[in-house]
């Protein structure tokens, strides 16, 4: 078995892999990953950052996957959920001001 993803709190496999073995004629696309940066004492942009270049990097090396989207470019604290921390870009003011998470400096 391959070696885990980064950060997996679920032990979870390299999907690239187990996509590539199972689906071996078939290209890959991954229209939609991210990792959330709540800080809490779980995660935190170091964490989004650790995470999203390695699931990139793995992507890069295995030829088969053709697309890799990530979700997405800004946060939306007005969402107020789970789903509010998941860009790549704070908003300093809505709509109109942002400034640059580490991923965002990274890629």
């Amino acid at each position: 078995m391959e070696a885990p993803a980064a950060k997996s709190p679920n032990n979870v496999p390299d999907i690239t892999v187990t996509l590539a073995n199972n689906f071996p004629d078939k290209e890959i696309w991954f229209t939609e990953f991210g990792y959330r940066t709540k800080a809490t004492s779980t995660t935190n942009e170091a964490d989004q950052n650790e995470f999203m270049t390695k699931f990139i990097a793995k992507c890069r090396n295995n030829p088969r996957v053709k697309a890799v989207i990530a979700y997405e470019l800004f946060d939306e604290p007005y969402k107020k959920s789970h789903e509010a921390t998941y860009g790549m870009y704070k908003w300093s003011q809505q709509y109109t001001g942002s400034a640059k998470k580490l991923i965002a400096e990274s890629l």
